[in-house]
């Protein structure tokens, strides 16, 4: 994920885990996150909570990527504050798309 993104041009900031995710957030200028529902110190919902409850955070998008695809999981983290569920498996290349479609509408 992180070696196709960067090919497309975009700057990656790869952490592996939700504590690095959120120092990444203090850190750096982030315009997108892609976060695994699944983490190894933090479930991605605790991200997305700690992340939404930021002012660091106001406007920027986010996806999580998740292997739950029923309806009810997707509206939860909906609810959440992500802009986006993609559920696995996905392809590199829709990903891309709506990661560019989502920096791209968050500028305007």
């Amino acid at each position: 994920l992180t070696q196709y993104l960067s090919s497309l041009g975009f700057k990656i900031v790869a952490t592996k885990g939700g504590r690095q995710i959120l120092k990444a957030f203090r850190e750096e200028k982030i315009s997108l996150a892609i976060i695994d529902a699944e983490l190894g110190d933090m479930t991605g919902e605790d991200v997305i909570m700690a992340l939404r409850g930021s002012p660091l955070t106001h406007g920027v998008p986010m996806v999580m990527l998740s292997a739950k695809a029923f309806v009810f999981d997707i509206e939860h983290y909906l609810k959440l504050g992500v802009d986006r569920c993609i559920t696995k498996p996905y392809t590199l290349a829709d990903l891309a798309t709506i990661a560019r479609e989502l920096i791209d509408n968050s500028k305007t």
